[in-house]
């Protein structure tokens, strides 16, 4: 499965945590939940086969809109970051659970456009 993703690449943070009036809950921004809903639209639409619920390896690139085009990426965010929300978005999508990836491939890159480009490869030869 290849696919490119227009979309600017967000790191996912942990959930905030609130405590009021003797409760304590926690929750995810809507900005970050927006953003996994639009990463799991695209991937709809890219959806060629049944669920993978194989052993499988995660090609990425991240690319950030800079003024030069090229260049590795330096600074925020980091790259443990940005994968998490890429693997929320597969998880029900395309494959049956993000603990089938056994081998990641990930890159942070300047680029003149934002956006994600992933392959996913069936590690058992399946795909």
């Amino acid at each position: 499965m290849e696919c490119t993703i227009p979309i600017r690449p967000q790191a996912k943070q942990s959930a905030r945590v609130v405590s009021k009036g003797g409760k304590t809950w926690s929750f995810q921004p809507k900005k970050k939940v927006d953003y996994v809903n639009d990463l799991k639209t695209v991937l709809l639409a890219h959806k060629k086969t049944p669920l993978i619920n194989t052993a499988c390896k995660l090609e990425v690139t991240y690319y950030f809109k800079q003024i030069t085009n090229g260049g590795w990426r330096t600074g925020t965010p980091d790259i443990d970051n940005i994968l998490k929300p890429l693997k929320d978005a597969l998880t029900g999508i395309i494959i049956i659970d993000d603990s089938i990836i056994c081998w990641i491939d990930a890159k942070k890159r300047n680029s003149r456009v934002d956006g994600i480009e992933l392959k996913l490869y069936d590690l058992e030869g399946k795909e």
